[in-house]
């Protein structure tokens, strides 16, 4: 008898837990999910001088061009000393879905599916600390792409909107 009040007393008090338990806001999902984060393709990293800035080549051939004084860090500060600069592209449908890379888009109410001819990925850090661009700043970018022809346009994936915004057509 005194064992089945010991489980009743039990049960009431879990009963009770969960019924005045408040429901918390769940946090959004990551916008770059990788569904196997083993096989998501790994960055590249390369050392810039913060004042000077640089050049990056990437295997592919594509070529980045840091200019002098570019990034600030989250309060708006210039930097200065080195700055990791992380880079990585995506080629094929394979290489973007192992990424995790939503391509879904909405243009006036209309929803689809982007094809690419390439992306690419660019993060800069600091003492483990994320970096943005300077204003005025900008980062030249001659990437190597694997297919012809000129009908695909520019797109940036902003994560605060977590939507695709389009930023123009090739010249």
């Amino acid at each position: 008898m005194k064992s089945e009040f010991k489980l009743i007393v039990l049960l009431f008090v879990l009963f009770a837990f969960t019924a005045c338990k408040e429901d918390l806001p769940k946090p959004p999902l990551a916008l770059i999910d990788p569904p196997i984060p083993a096989l998501d393709m790994a960055f590249a990293s390369y050392d810039i001088d913060a004042v000077k800035g640089g050049e990056v080549s990437y295997i592919t051939g594509t070529t980045l061009k840091i200019p002098a004084n570019a990034f600030v860090d989250s309060a708006g500060k210039p930097v200065s000393g080195t700055v990791q600069l992380q880079y990585r592209e995506f080629h094929d449908a394979v290489d973007i879905l192992l990424s995790g890379i939503p391509m879904n888009y909405d243009s006036a109410g209309s929803e689809g599916a982007l094809t690419t001819a390439g992306m690419f990925e660019v993060k800069a850090m600091q003492n483990n600390q994320p970096l943005r661009l300077a204003d005025g700043k900008n980062i030249p970018i001659q990437m190597a792409s694997f297919q012809t022809g000129n009908e695909y346009n520019f797109y940036t994936l902003n994560e605060e909107s977590r939507s695709w915004e389009f930023k123009g057509k090739p010249t």
